[in-house]
C-alpha cells in the first residue's frame, strides 16, 4: 500500500506496517502489539524527516506523592514542532523502572509525542504502567 493521506482512515494501520518486530510489544490487557519509544523515533523520521531538536522542556519533581512529571517536544526539519507530558510515581510506574523516575517520565513523554507526531491511535509500550511480554 502507498503512503495515505495523513488524515485518512487508512493512515494507521499504514504507520503501524512501518514498524519492525522488535519495535513493537504485546501488551494483553490490550490485545494489540503497541509501539515501542525506539521504533517511533525511526518511524517518524522517515515519516516527517531528521529530528532537528528533542528533549524535556519542563521537569517537575513533587516530593509529597514523589511524582515527576515530564513535558517534551521533538522538532523535525520539515518545522513542524509536537509536544506532550508524561508522569512517573509508584502507583504508575513497575517497580523495575523506579530507580530512575526522570528518565522513565522522558521516555514515556517522548513516546506520546512522538505519537502525536505521527497521529498513532491507541497507546505506546512506555505508556503501559505495568509489566510488559516482548512481542514473540
Amino acid at each position: 500500500m502507498g503512503k495515505p493521506d495523513e488524515f485518512s482512515p487508512e493512515w494507521n494501520d499504514w504507520v503501524m506496517s512501518l514498524f519492525t518486530e522488535d519495535e513493537l510489544v504485546y501488551n494483553k490487557d490490550v490485545d494489540e502489539k503497541l509501539p515501542r519509544a525506539i521504533g517511533l523515533r525511526r518511524v517518524s523520521q522517515f515519516v516527517h524527516g531528521a529530528i532537528k531538536r528533542s528533549g524535556p522542556v519542563e521537569l517537575v519533581i513533587r516530593d509529597r506523592d514523589e511524582k515527576t512529571t515530564i513535558t517534551y517536544e521533538v522538532e523535525f526539519d520539515n518545522g513542524r514542532v509536537f509536544g506532550d507530558v508524561a508522569e512517573c510515581w509508584a502507583e504508575n510506574t513497575p517497580v523495575t523502572f523506579m530507580g530512575h523516575p526522570a528518565a522513565t517520565a522522558c521516555t514515556r513523554a517522548e513516546s506520546r509525542v512522538l505519537k502525536k507526531a505521527l497521529g498513532l491511535k491507541g497507546l505506546t509500550a512506555e505508556e503501559m504502567t505495568h509489566e510488559q511480554k516482548e512481542v514473540q
